[in-house]
């Protein structure tokens, strides 16, 4: 259903308000006018600034610097102990600054410098206070603070002493603030003395305390080394553990030396075996001379040799005598008898390498029992030995532990002395008496109270002027025209004539509770609000709303409405504005929507921000409007894609257009609303109106807005 609805209609931005400016020029006479409010007491607290620091006793800050290091050298760090350089870190310079703070330390110094009798840390009458001061001058008799007179000197002296770490250094600075600049050098020295022969008298107290706990402890722990020494020793004298060649003991020895001795028999007895096999097999063979036992030994040698001799002798005998000769027969009777001899000789050696065989059996037989013997032997030294090892390792520790005390009592004894105990720090720059003093600043003190004051005179004359309200100018701050108004009775009645279907149905929506003027909106927001409840557009969880926007009257030419809308709808919903024109109100300059739809350009490209609101705007694009209307599809798609990412997309279309391009959109929108000024050509608004209800719109709302010369749609927003 169609509905048809006059209101106002305008952004917040494109209205005009009063506002309230400063005056200037009103500002600087009611400056000039009460100039005597400014400079009478500019001038006062000058002057009273200047008898003040005069009148006001200087002090006088002395500085000491001291380096922190590692004292220690190689001779006087204790033997093992690492190089402390680097590990002086800002934690331990801290420790350092608290530990020169200390009140133990400020008393040395007082003692040592006798401050209690100095009128400038312990002074009576300062102590009493100025009110005390009063009521005794008075006569009203007022008990002075209580404290000895040590107590007010340490809380003077912790009052007038500053130390800080220089930068990020190793660098500590001891300053002290005095009226007396020799004093306080004086005292600035004497903090960083004390606090140097601190730092040695801690060590030097260390070292004593040390040695004297050493020498405590050594004496038992040498009765403690003996008796644990001799009790290894019986326990070695008891069980027989004692030590052979090298650190083995005797069981363990033995069993060694029996084991050498089974293998050298072992390795005798093959070797008589091996022998005698190969000279008996050599016999059968009947190579006796070439076996080396045979042909090395002294009577085989001899009969070799007779051999040898007769067998010459049977060759000559040979030559003249027949075989069956007697002499020939002697002769070959004695070779026989010498072939016998040499065979039992080598028969008596292959005997001699059985029998050694045999012996070197026997001794491997005795050899391993033995060893089995020796090895139950062994097996329960080994376990006396476990026993006698812990014994040897309590001994060990300690005598490890007395060697170790006597040396660090030695060291100790070393470095009890003062010149063997050097100071973690030294004194790189000493304080001597300053000739200026550190306060009172007279030149700055003067120029602050001057200028402070100077300033706050000022600032109460601009608050009095302001309260007054003379400083302040009303002005009108125009953007874009008037607020638009809802329309009275009196405005409707004569604006528009309709037939009467529309009539009623525009009676239905206006009613008088809506626009009457007991109840109107007060904003151009408001206003907005009043027309979106009459669109009541449902909401769409898979998509955005779509609202269609467009002037009545084609001389318009803009979008205004519509970008004011957006706006609106941008402070709390994602709002995305489409801004189409006619071709001739365009110059085809940044991409927009007739390159996004063409393929131009991409979304990030069309897509931009206006500035000063949350408000994403869509332009017109480089291309001509028809390619709008030659691919339907890719309108609808675009719509489509913004919507998925948007609540809002506002359609902001000028009447100039195709109404094919119109049509595109009014049939793909939510909602839409007619733009009409007060007072236009009423035939002009109810065309238009049945136009958008011929192009397909749906949802339809006519907004009518006061008009002035130069109002607010009139110009671009």
């Amino acid at each position: 259903m169609s509905k048809f609805f006059g209101a106002g209609a305008a952004d917040r931005d494109a209205v005009s308000r009063p506002v309230d400016d400063l005056d200037v020029g009103q500002v600087w006479r009611a400056v000039v006018a009460r100039r005597l409010w400014i400079i009478i007491p500019t001038l006062l607290a000058c002057i009273g600034a200047a008898v003040a620091v005069n009148l006001l006793a200087p002090r006088y800050t002395a500085e000491t610097r001291i380096f922190l290091q590692n004292g220690d050298n190689f001779y006087t760090r204790p033997g093992g102990a690492p190089e402390l350089q680097g590990q002086i870190d800002g934690e331990a310079v801290q420790s350092q600054v608290q530990l020169i703070m200390s009140r133990d330390l400020a008393r040395d110094a007082i003692r040592k410098l006798d401050l209690v009798n100095n009128p400038l840390f312990n002074n009576t009458d300062a102590a009493v206070g100025l009110v005390r001061g009063l009521m005794n001058a008075v006569g009203i008799k007022s008990q002075a603070p209580a404290g000895n007179s040590e107590e007010r000197a340490l809380d003077k002296f912790a009052e007038r002493l500053q130390v800080f770490q220089v930068g990020k250094s190793r660098v500590l600075a001891i300053e002290f603030t005095s009226e007396d600049p020799d004093l306080a050098a004086r005292i600035a020295n004497t903090v960083a003395e004390l606090y140097i022969g601190l730092q040695q008298t801690v060590k030097q107290e260390a070292a004593r305390s040390a040695s004297e706990w050493l020498a405590s402890n050594i004496e038992p722990l040498r009765k403690r080394v003996a008796e644990a020494e001799a009790r290894v020793e019986d326990f070695r004298a008891k069980t027989g553990l004692l030590l052979g060649s090298g650190t083995a003991t005797l069981p363990t020895q033995q069993l060694a030396d029996l084991s050498s001795q089974l293998a050298a028999s072992r390795t005798t007895q093959s070797d008589a075996q091996a022998k005698a096999k190969m000279i008996r097999s050599m016999l059968g063979a009947g190579n006796l001379l070439e076996i080396p036992e045979v042909a090395n030994n002294d009577l085989v040698r001899r009969l070799t040799e007779q051999r040898i001799a007769l067998r010459t002798q049977l060759a000559l005998e040979s030559r003249n005598l027949l075989p069956e000769h007697p002499r020939i027969k002697e002769l070959n009777a004695q070779l026989t008898d010498l072939d016998s001899q040499i065979r039992m000789a080598a028969e008596r050696a292959v005997r001699a390498f059985e029998s050694d065989a045999r012996l070197a059996g026997s001794r491997v037989e005795s050899l391993v029992a033995a060893i089995n013997t020796q090895k139950q032997v062994a097996v329960d030294a080994n376990e006396n030995e476990v026993k006698l090892r812990a014994l040897e390792l309590d001994a060990r520790s300690e005598r490890e532990q007395l060697e170790g005390f006597l040396a660090k009592y030695r060291e100790a004894q070393v470095r009890d002395s003062r010149d063997a105990a050097p100071a973690d720090a030294r004194i790189v720059s000493r304080a001597v008496a300053p000739s200026a003093p550190t306060f009172p600043k007279k030149v700055p003190i003067i120029l602050i109270a001057t200028l402070a004051t100077f300033a706050l005179t000022s600032v109460g004359v601009l608050s009095l002027e302001l309260i007054s309200g003379r400083a302040t100018v009303a002005r009108e701050e125009e953007s874009y025209g008037p607020v638009p108004q809802p329309m009275t009775k009196a405005t409707q009645e004569p604006f528009l004539t309709l037939p009467a279907p529309i009539d009623a149905e525009f009676r239905d929506v206006v009613a008088p509770a809506a626009m009457s003027p007991e109840a109107p909106p007060d904003n151009a927001g408001s206003s907005f609000d009043v027309i979106l409840s009459k669109l009541a557009l449902p909401e769409h969880k898979e998509r955005g709303r779509r609202l269609f926007v467009a002037e009545a009257i084609v001389a318009v030419g803009n979008t205004d409405m519509a970008r004011a809308l957006a706006r609106h709808l941008s402070r709390n919903a994602r709002t995305v504005l489409i801004n189409l024109v006619a071709d001739k109100d365009v110059g085809f300059e940044e991409p927009g929507l007739t390159d996004l739809v063409t393929e131009r350009a991409g979304f990030s490209e069309v897509l931009g921000r206006e500035a000063g609101s949350r408000l994403h705007v869509v332009a017109h694009g480089t291309q001509p409007s028809e390619v709008l209307v030659s691919d339907p599809d890719a309108v609808a798609l675009s719509l489509s894609a913004l919507d998925q990412t948007y609540e809002w997309v506002v359609c902001g279309l000028s009447p100039g257009l195709d109404p094919a391009i119109l049509g595109a959109f009014a049939s793909r929108t939510d909602g839409s609303i007619l733009v009409a000024r007060e007072g236009e050509d009423e035939e002009a608004t109810l065309s238009a109106y049945q136009n958008l209800q011929d192009l397909g719109a749906q949802n339809i709302v006519v907004a009518v807005t006061p008009v002035e010369n130069d109002g607010p749609l009139h110009r671009a927003a």
